[in-house]
């Protein structure tokens, strides 16, 4: 199994999308701009456009429009797993069920226990985990508050 950058990518905007919230101490949220995203980020405004088509159908994040507008999440940073998010952006992982599943497969089995390690692994992992690691190891993060 390989991970595109369509996750890396992804996993960076929703974290920058939270990090941006968690930045307005008066609670008010304040959609960000693709434009900001893709500067903080270093990913292409365009390639960035298609990640942000996925995460917005996987209902993960909302868009505004006009001059305030750009993107928040859908949900509190707590509520949204990685799991989902990999989903998302890069359909089931690993291989898909097997054709018969009347049949015993010893290495049908091992993939999706695989499967399963993975799946419980990221599904562990949420999106106000990573922002609240990324506030303890970057010193420049210090007026981040979640």
């Amino acid at each position: 199994m390989k991970l595109s950058t369509r996750s890396r990518y992804g996993v960076k905007i929703l974290l920058e999308i939270a990090l941006a919230g968690s930045a307005r101490k008066s609670g008010e949220n304040i959609p960000v701009t693709v434009k900001n995203i893709a500067e903080k980020q270093k990913i292409s405004e365009k390639y960035m456009s298609k990640l942000i088509i996925s995460l917005k159908g996987a209902g993960l994040i909302k868009s505004f429009r006009g001059t305030n507008g750009g993107y928040l999440l859908s949900r509190h940073p707590s509520e949204i797993n990685m799991l989902e998010v990999v989903k998302a952006l890069e359909g089931d992982l690993l291989i898909p069920e097997m054709p018969e599943p009347d049949i015993y497969c010893p290495v049908e089995n091992m993939w999706q226990g695989l499967r399963s390690v993975l799946e419980e692994y990221l599904k562990n992992i949420t999106l106000n985990d990573l922002a609240e690691d990324y506030i303890k190891h970057n010193t420049q993060a210090i007026a981040f508050e979640i």
